[in-house]
């Protein structure tokens, strides 16, 4: 009898040492298993939203260690989502209303020619002080200024070549900044040059790439009427694959809601008249055809800057391989 009293409370024991053990594992784990299973049943809800288009969600970072780093690789993969997805929308916009401008430039270009001939014949047998001859030039000069727009219509519709060559990007942007200290629209601006002496030779085309530069600059003198500085700096990327130049201006700045059509053909918050707002669209084209990128961060009444990133080395395409080819086979060039 007294072994078996001996085995009922040695059970008993058991029983409740072990209850002692699974309670507060229990009490433990619901709380454990919650800190891990909440931000993952939330990253599966995100991924949902994602899969019906909703690319402007975000997870809250929450937890340590592990599932935090999960949480904000989760986050980081889905703005790179977004930010694709904003460059392939821009990209098919670009590619629609370059078809559109090829058309209207086509069919606008003869009778613009026949309205620029008859005019300068109407001049050429009206004397100097004739009545009428004032508004003949008038008719003459928006004919031109016309012939202009569709010219940049057209050059922002070609598909053009990459005519890729070695060029020295500092020489060129010191070039640039001295002419630019010889024209009117510069007189009022003080440039600063921030030019990283050695910078390598890139492979693009000096042709396109200084339209690029040409643009941005004209810009910044023209966001500063009343003066300013214009800051030209280059520098090599901190992985010295990739050159990186700044065009900053201490003028009025770009508001937030247009940053984001600030590359969008025939967008300018210019005066009627004064442009046709396919500068910033062909720079954008220019530097997506030579596998860089284009960037602008702006503070309203204070600054703009304007990022232009190229690669050293560019992964070569058929057509520049191919042209590449043909001008080192050239004879006398």
């Amino acid at each position: 009898a007294t072994f078996i009293e001996l085995q009922h409370v040695l059970r008993s024991r058991i029983m409740l040492v072990a209850l002692a053990a699974i309670v507060p594992a229990a009490l433990l784990a619901l709380p454990i298993a919650h800190l891990i299973t909440h931000p993952l049943e939330e990253m599966a809800r995100a991924s949902r939203q994602i899969a019906q288009g909703d690319t402007q969600v975000r997870i809250p970072n929450r937890g340590v260690g592990e599932v935090a780093v999960l949480g904000q690789a989760f986050n980081s993969m889905v703005a790179e989502l977004e930010e694709t997805q904003v460059q392939l929308i821009r990209k098919e916009r670009l590619a629609s209303m370059g078809q559109l401008a090829a058309g209207v430039a086509h069919q606008l270009n003869n009778p613009l020619g026949t309205i620029l001939l008859f005019a300068d014949i109407v001049l050429q047998d009206l004397p100097e002080g004739a009545q009428g001859r004032d508004d003949v030039q008038m008719i003459a000069q928006e004919a031109h200024r016309a012939k202009d727009i569709v010219a940049a219509l057209l050059n922002f519709a070609r598909q053009q070549k990459v005519w890729v060559q070695p060029t020295a990007l500092d020489t060129m942007l010191h070039e640039f900044v001295e002419r630019a200290r010889q024209q009117p629209a510069y007189e009022r601006i003080q440039i600063v040059e921030q030019i990283a002496p050695d910078l390598p030779q890139l492979e693009v085309d000096p042709v396109q790439v200084s339209n690029v530069f040409v643009n941005l600059m004209d810009n910044a003198a023209d966001a500063m009427p009343e003066g300013g500085t214009l800051t030209i700096k280059a520098d090599l990327s901190l992985d010295q694959q990739s050159v990186v130049v700044q065009v900053k201006d201490t003028g009025r700045g770009i508001p937030p809601e247009n940053i984001k059509q600030l590359f969008s053909p025939f967008f300018t918050t210019k005066p009627l008249g004064q442009g046709t707002g396919l500068g910033l669209s062909i720079a954008y084209g220019i530097v997506k055809m030579h596998h860089g990128a284009i960037q602008v961060q702006s503070q309203v009444g204070e600054s703009t800057t304007f990022t232009v990133t190229l690669p050293v080395h560019p992964p070569r395409s058929d057509t520049q391989a191919l042209i590449a080819e043909e001008t080192s086979t050239t004879p006398g060039v």
